[in-house]
């Protein structure tokens, strides 16, 4: 068990005790941080983070300092619109044409809902400038030279931050909700005391772990803004293009859980990915940071060889996808289509 999912597990067990005591009358469970409920926060962060008293996000750009309202109103797509989101969309939706997403509104019962193209893959990322640096690809509606790659891996990359400081941010406002709950409690004050140590320690070690996979998406993201122009990939970076039987686009990021054995490996290193659909065929891209091109190489060897089976595995393992309506309901294999679904569903 991974320090992140004994934490959660710590946090469950604490909330359970706490429903057991005289005049305990806290927060719905809904806003424990479980897995499938953080991914739900992710999904809605942007416009939620937005209204917060005193939020002012600042352009996701590397050494841009614009902030507040002089940014692209949430609506900075992380997924290549016109080049990849538009051709999964549903023609018979028109006008308003929209794509499918993982609903995580309702663990009980996992879907995929729809979303219009232009809310589709969006956060509140860029000022217009910036923003206007991406149209490179958006205009030709394909990813075909080193920047796109670059470009698209940076605006991954950007987003996988921008959720992370959602996340911690989350946590503290869990904790804080916990913790006032206890003063209804009908105990002593050394015992709600003692319960709100119990529900901060948990919260502590996920706020700590967070960070930390902050500071190595950070890593990462910084990597790829320093090598953005570059006539080639680096070494820690992968891209592969092959024809695939998935309509898909993803993006996101996960830890590299297969490493070799080699003395000095890191601790679990992570790497961002997207998955997107690029004219006839797909495109795969990796990025680690430039110090870990070691680790993410050995994984691309070990997994590239079946992409769809790894972009299947990756459907369970981020929130941020999107498919096409007439694919998923006529044409996904039912076998694929359940194996997705219960991914949804685990905590």
């Amino acid at each position: 068990m991974s320090a992140e999912a004994a934490a959660v597990e710590e946090f469950r067990q604490v909330v359970d005790a706490l429903a057991k005591v005289d005049g305990w009358n806290g927060p719905d469970h809904g806003i424990k941080p479980s897995f499938g409920s953080l991914k739900k926060s992710f999904q809605r962060g942007d416009k939620r983070e937005a209204k917060a008293p005193g939020y002012n996000p600042r352009c996701a750009y590397i050494g841009c300092n614009v902030q507040g309202k002089k940014l692209v109103s949430s609506n900075s797509h992380v997924i290549a619109k016109s080049a990849s989101i538009m051709p999964l969309a549903d023609p018979r939706t028109a006008p308003h044409l929209k794509v499918l997403q993982p609903d995580y509104r309702d663990l009980t019962n996992p879907a995929l809902r729809p979303v219009d193209v232009g809310q589709a893959s969006t956060f509140i990322g860029y000022c217009r400038p910036h923003e206007d640096s991406f149209q490179t690809f958006e205009r030709e509606k394909e990813l075909k030279t080193t920047e796109h790659y670059m470009l698209q891996l940076m605006r991954s990359a950007a987003r996988e931050v921008w959720k992370k400081e959602v996340y911690i941010n989350s946590l503290e406002e869990i904790g804080q909700t916990y913790k006032g709950a206890v003063d209804g409690l009908r105990i002593s004050s050394e015992e709600k005391d003692h319960w709100r140590k119990r529900i901060q320690s948990p919260v502590d070690d996920l706020q700590t772990e967070a960070a930390i996979q902050w500071g190595r998406l950070h890593s990462i993201h910084t990597d790829l803004y320093a090598a953005l122009h570059s006539n080639t990939l680096p070494r820690w970076v992968i891209k592969t293009e092959y024809e695939s039987n998935l309509k898909v686009a993803l993006s996101g990021s996960t830890f590299l859980d297969e490493l070799p054995a080699v003395e000095g490996a890191p601790a679990a290193p992570m790497f961002v990915m997207a998955v997107i659909p690029n004219g006839n065929k797909t495109l795969m891209l990796l990025a680690s940071s430039s110090d870990d091109s070691l680790w993410v190489q050995s994984y691309g060897m070990a997994h590239l060889a079946n992409p769809d089976a790894l972009t299947q595995a990756w459907m369970g393992a981020t929130d941020h996808w999107f498919t096409s309506p007439e694919w998923w309901n006529d044409h996904a294999p039912e076998a694929l289509r359940r194996d997705v679904l219960d991914r949804l569903a685990r905590p």
